[in-house]
């Protein structure tokens, strides 16, 4: 993200405190360290509610946050604050007089009142270097019940302002989008101690509080999971080295209840569907459960509480619509994940819940609507078995005390419903079926899933480019580049998007779980992620390829000038994976000292500057903060780049286990809870792309069968091409033995090491 859009967005935060406590001090303080003009007016009184807020610009430590920020500043009277509506703000520091008893009373009550607006929110006990009334330990005590952290601050020397500057620079990081945010002060100080927070700081975390495995151990289990993996890039502008894995510090998990047992989640999934207080939870829960229950246990409790409810001495209305809901949630359950109920002993249960159902009039309608389902669960298949849990089930299902309604043997009548019908009730349970022709045997570089898109027309045949002399291959490619340039950048753009935009629907948010949790390599044929990132992986090595065939470094830097005018055409349709792919095969293309990339900065010195940006944007640091951000913003159609989401659910997938480790009974829901959440994102992004017409793009075939082809480089090419021939010597040698490849510019040996790793996690 380039610095002006960063600059674009405000940071909003409120100073709460009693007149005279000192807040208006504390406010100038850091405003004068970054030589903010109009101080004065913080120290004049305004009779208005919420006052004119003071605006200015902190310059923060990249090592903390890499970009500056306009800060909004509300000053705001405490015993005002407590009776009229805040102005919009993201972030709360509730002050007080340390000396005067007084200016304490009213916090607890402010804080009562804006903690169900989960802001960030710190206390910060002013004047300390007067005599204090307020004792730090009991203040501590009762900001601990609003999971608030207290600062001590005095104004008379630098040890003040040092305090202040770091309140504020947490608070920003806070506000800033981050895993954090669930938690119910995203400032509190088990967000600034635990290592999911902000990446830069998972050192200093992990020394303080929680444990979490070294990079080089994630190096040494992801590497062991991806043995005889193949060569190839991975579609990443600058790699990093390993990340660490994304850890749930067990203080949190404890005070959030992120440890549960499969009665308490299931306890709450029923009372949810009934109340609809939070459907994100049932969400979270239809989509993850399966990794530790299976569909008979929920299907039995679901029959349990449906007896409980006709045994109930409540209001029966109320009963009967409990009961309706129930039946909701089992319609929504079947029409997200139709293959659970093909999981042996489900559709025992999943009959006799229904049978329970057609015993009462007021549910019939929903009876009638499981009908259909259950005449086509015979030709159901589970999908998900190979990562979810192995379940075990009565040998004779009979039994089992809810495999039939009240002891009574009834007999459903399932209409056969019509061919149609039929196909759309199971499309999505067969959709990873694989077929004859898409297990046979690969020869090409190019993965068959690429080649659905390639016209039966096309010029060359599979094999083609491993038949032909390197010399020819060379020429091949130049003719490839020239017949490029015929076409409109927009255009090109349009037709890549329109490709990855069909691989990007196919993904379904289960498949995420399958690709994270499934150890190995996975087949491009079989595993829609993979796929996908079969298809980043080749647009990368065709950019370098067609970048390294040309043997002038002027005729190179013309065709990155050309490939940055396509870039900037994805960058407007929001393509952030290709987008990705191209920086990448630019970067991968050069070297430092290149005199490619010296004319190329010399002669576009915008199309540089552009690179840069996007090098910015797409870049590791704080967690891929330029990244998220974008696309936390980002307004209709995207796709986004998979690998950082991918990344973010193989460490969150390592750093936590499956259950309590000192109580196995216990689940960690906050782990399939954050899975959910990582999930969401991606599903939202797919949710924008079906929504909007911006993806509505015409097919060209011509642009298709320059792009996906087999004329692509292999890596021992690509580096043997690396350094330029001199522009006097014509003769075409493509492999020769020159410089060593390197990355992009700014790369040492260690983070190559970092990208191989992180590309082998990549193409799991």
């Amino acid at each position: 993200m380039s610095r002006a859009q960063n600059q674009s967005r405000e940071i909003a935060i409120a100073v709460v405190g009693l007149s005279g406590c000192g807040k208006s001090t504390f406010i100038s303080e850091d405003a004068k360290a970054h030589e903010a003009s109009g101080v004065e007016a913080l120290f004049a009184s305004s009779g208005t509610f919420p006052p004119t807020p003071f605006r200015y610009t902190r310059h923060f430590d990249r090592a903390v946050i890499p970009c500056d920020f306009p800060m909004v500043i509300y000053e705001l009277d405490i015993a005002k604050a407590l009776h009229e509506n805040l102005p919009p703000i993201s972030g709360v520091v509730v002050c007080y007089d340390a000396a005067n008893k007084a200016s304490f009373s009213p916090v607890e009550e402010f804080l009562r009142r804006i903690q169900p607006l989960k802001l960030s929110a710190m206390a910060v006990a002013l004047k300390t270097d007067l005599d204090a009334v307020v004792d730090p330990q009991e203040s501590s005590n009762l900001l601990k019940n609003y999971d608030v952290g207290l600062a001590q601050v005095d104004h008379l020397g630098e040890t003040g302002r040092d305090r202040i500057k770091k309140v504020f620079n947490w608070l920003t990081v806070s506000i800033l989008p981050g895993p954090h945010a669930d938690l119910r002060n995203p400032a509190s100080p088990d967000a600034r101690h635990s290592p999911i927070t902000w990446e830069a700081r998972a050192s200093a975390s992990a020394s303080s509080t929680t444990p979490t495995i070294s990079s080089s151990t994630i190096s040494t289990q992801t590497m062991s999971q991806d043995q005889g993996n193949s060569s190839g890039h991975s579609p990443t502008s600058t790699l990093p080295s390993p990340l660490p894995p994304i850890v749930i510090s067990p203080m949190r998990a404890r005070r959030s209840g992120q440890f549960a047992t499969l009665e308490e989640l299931l306890d709450k999934l029923l009372f949810l569907a009934v109340s609809g207080d939070d459907p994100t939870f049932i969400s979270h829960f239809l989509l993850t459960y399966r990794r530790f229950a299976s569909p008979r246990s929920i299907l039995l409790a679901m029959q349990k509480r449906m007896r409980q409810l006709d045994n109930s001495t409540g209001d029966p209305i109320f009963a009967s619509y409990a009961q309706m809901r129930i039946c909701h949630l089992l319609e929504t359950w079947i029409q997200a994940y139709p293959q659970d109920f093909a999981v042996p002993g489900a559709p025992g249960a999943l009959h006799a819940l229904v049978r329970s159902i057609f015993r009462k009039t007021y549910l019939l309608h929903y009876g009638s609507d499981f009908l259909p389902f259950l005449s086509h669960l015979p030709n159901i298949t589970d999908t998900d078995a190979a990562w979810a849990l192995k379940s075990e089930i009565p040998v004779d299902e009979s039994e089992d005390p809810y495999s039939i309604s009240d002891g009574e043997e009834e007999t459903l009548v399932v209409e056969t419903e019509s061919p149609s019908t039929s196909r759309s009730l199971v499309a999505r349970s067969n959709d990873n079926i694989p077929s004859a022709a898409s297990v046979r045997e690969r020869k090409s570089s190019l993965p068959l899933s690429a080649k659905i898109f390639i016209p039966v027309n096309s010029s060359h045949s599979q094999g083609d480019a491993q038949e032909i002399s390197p010399k020819d291959f060379l020429n091949k490619l130049r003719s490839n580049a020239q017949i490029l340039a015929t076409f409109d950048c927009s255009a090109i753009a349009e037709e890549i998007t329109r490709v990855e935009t069909k691989l990007f629907m196919d993904i379904e948010p289960r498949h995420w779980l399958q690709y994270t949790l499934m150890p190995g390599r996975k087949d491009p044929e079989l595993d829609s992620i993979s796929r996908f990132n079969a298809i980043s992986n080749h647009l990368a090595d065709w950019v370098v390829s067609l970048i390294l065939c040309h043997d002038k470094p002027r005729s190179r830097a013309r065709q990155i000038e050309r490939f940055v005018d396509i870039a900037h055409e994805l960058r407007a349709l929001n393509n952030y994976s290709a987008l990705r792919a191209f920086v990448a095969g630019i970067n991968n293309s050069t070297f430092q000292g290149d005199e490619t990339m010296e004319i190329f900065k010399n002669k576009t010195p915008d199309h540089y500057k552009n690179l840069l940006s996007w090098d910015v944007l797409l870049q590791h640091r704080g967690a891929h903060q330029a990244y998220r951000m974008a696309l936390k913003n980002t307004k209709g159609a995207c796709i986004p780049a998979l690998e950082v989401h991918m990344s973010d659910l193989i460490r969150a997938h390592e750093g936590n286990p499956n259950v309590n480790p000192d109580d196995p009974a216990k689940i960690h829901w906050g782990k399939f809870n954050m899975f959910g959440r990582l999930i969401q994102t991606t599903t939202h992004c797919q949710i924008q792309c079906q929504t909007n017409p911006d993806y509505c793009l015409p097919p060209q075939d011509r642009i298709l069968k320059v792009i996906f082809n087999e004329y692509v480089m292999s890596e021992e090419m690509q580096t043997s091409r690396m350094a330029p021939l001199p522009d006097s010597d014509l003769v075409e040698e493509p492999f020769r033995s020159t410089l060593p490849r390197t990355m992009s510019r700014e790369h040492s040996t260690s983070s190559q090491k970092g990208a191989t790793i992180l590309r082998r996690i990549l193409q799991r």
